[in-house]
């Protein structure tokens, strides 16, 4: 497994099934910019998600999820309330993936 995937899935298992090569639809949802891995319980854009702490396959512990952190910078360090509506314009491009958690270096 290459070096990327590795820092996204603990084993080849968990990256089939967030890649799903069989179906449209994958089973895990991985968000680079929450650093954050689900479920996905029903097959449709609005369904149910599951939020997975540890590898379903390996048992291996996932990393810490960074939502809050995302929610608590993107309000102190450029006064964004709501980054999904009214002011997803402010958010900077890079809180769109991992990049503001590496520059970071949170863990």
């Amino acid at each position: 497994m290459d070096k990327e995937k590795q820092n996204k899935f603990c084993c080849e298992a968990m990256e089939a099934s967030a890649n799903n090569y069989d179906n449209a639809t994958p089973l895990i949802e991985y968000r680079g910019y929450t650093r954050s891995y689900d479920f996905l319980r029903f097959k449709h854009p609005n369904g149910t998600h599951q939020k997975l702490w540890y590898c379903p396959w390996c048992g291996t512990r996932l990393p810490n999820e960074l939502g809050e952190d995302w929610e608590r910078l993107l309000k102190e360090e450029y006064g964004v309330d709501d980054p999904f509506d009214k002011d997803k314009e402010k958010v900077p491009s890079e809180f769109w993936t991992d990049e503001w958690w590496k520059k970071r270096g949170l863990k």
